[in-house]
């Protein structure tokens, strides 16, 4: 995992268009490298660009933005371990608690927050373009990184 740059952006926005109904364009994205807010990683296997998150931060907080695999390498842990490692650098930025919205019908994506330590908060009815409700959940990391109160990772017998 690293930092995104703009010779990256051909292949993240052709992941953000197989991903999502309603895909960021060129330009969000490349906003997103001017923006100093803005955490921006992008997650390499083979020389390539599978994955992507991009974060904005605000003191100690974090808003995961938007966040992808490319379709091709999805199921096979790669999106827990861009979550695991921006977290981890995010952490390390004294951010203290990551906040994100998910579409309250993908529970893919719930499923992998949930086991991460993140908590639904809350629900913004309508809030995307199509209608459909989100769930507004939180990450404390200092539970996990720090004090390990609620870190997964010892729930699933991992070190």
């Amino acid at each position: 995992m690293r930092r995104a740059g703009p010779e990256d952006l051909k292949k993240v926005v052709e992941i953000e268009q197989a991903s999502f109904r309603f895909p960021w364009s060129f330009y969000l994205f490349l906003r997103e490298l001017e923006n100093p807010a803005s955490r921006f990683f992008v997650w390499e296997e083979a020389e390539a660009v599978v994955g992507y998150a991009c974060y904005w931060v605000v003191a100690d907080e974090a808003y995961l933005a938007n966040i992808a695999l490319d379709p091709s390498w999805r199921r096979q842990g790669f999106g827990r371990r861009l979550l695991e490692g921006s977290l981890g650098r995010l952490a390390k930025e004294g951010v203290t608690q990551v906040v994100l919205e998910v579409r309250r019908g993908n529970g893919a994506a719930l499923s992998l927050y949930r086991s991460l330590g993140f908590k639904v908060v809350g629900k913004r009815p309508r809030h995307y373009e199509d209608g459909e409700d989100a769930w507004v959940m939180r990450l404390r990391l200092k539970e996990v990184f720090h004090d390990r109160s609620g870190d997964y990772r010892e729930a699933y017998g991992k070190p």
